[in-house]
């Protein structure tokens, strides 16, 4: 099984949404599941500025159009990170809280990547994904709690976010594992753990019966 690993925080070490994501490596591992990781750092990637010209750019590819030899250097890899993406059978995501969203080098991340005839197209009744459904994990940490009672939930705009673009691009197998409470009360931020890694193994325990399925 090929997993595709986002992760998005300036740090591994020390990084609660990437432990998260890490353990379902380790869970994987346990259930004796054979998986290759592709870890995608996207601090290390490089991305293209979506500027003017790259505006420009992905309007030329859209339409057909010819492209120039600098042109086509950046649009193969715009194609290349979305290859990663449509070749994985499922992918986790590791993203810390900033402001209340994800670091900006996931929307930009996003932004290159959400390409028409790629990943979304519009037919006669809008816009449908082009993505095969796949399991996908979102490993969320913040600082404090965002979810339903906590009276934050307007300030979320972390969680909805990435579930609505992954929907725009067909994906509807979301999980959400989230690690709150990171910069708040010990206690309730290791009960909030735990409850964390106790939805990445049922995560990985779905995968590996999926897998199982499909070789059966």
């Amino acid at each position: 099984m090929n997993i595709l690993h986002i992760h998005s925080s300036t740090r591994s070490e020390g990084s609660h949404s990437f432990e998260l994501a890490y353990s379902l490596f380790e869970q994987l591992e346990e259930v004796g599941l054979e998986v290759q990781r592709d870890t995608l750092n996207l601090w290390d990637v490089n991305l293209p500025a979506v500027d003017a010209r790259f505006l420009s750019l992905k309007t030329k590819a859209a339409g057909g159009d010819e492209l120039t030899n600098s042109e086509r250097v950046i649009w193969s890899q715009v194609e290349n990170l979305i290859a990663r993406i449509k070749t994985a059978d499922a992918m986790v995501w590791s993203i810390p809280m900033w402001n209340f969203g994800a670091p900006y080098i996931v929307k930009q991340f996003i932004d290159v990547v959400t390409q028409y005839g790629y990943l979304f197209t519009v037919n006669e009744s809008g816009y449908a994904g082009l993505l095969n459904d796949k399991p996908t994990l979102l490993a969320l940490s913040r600082g404090g709690s965002y979810g339903p009672g906590s009276g934050a939930e307007a300030y979320d705009h972390q969680e909805p976010y990435m579930k609505g673009i992954l929907g725009f691009w067909g994906i509807q197998n979301i999980t959400v594992a989230r690690r709150e409470f990171t910069m708040g009360d010990p206690t309730q931020a290791n009960a909030s753990a735990q409850v964390a890694l106790d939805t990445v193994k049922t995560f990985a325990a779905n995968l590996a019966d999926v897998n199982h399925t499909v070789l059966s």
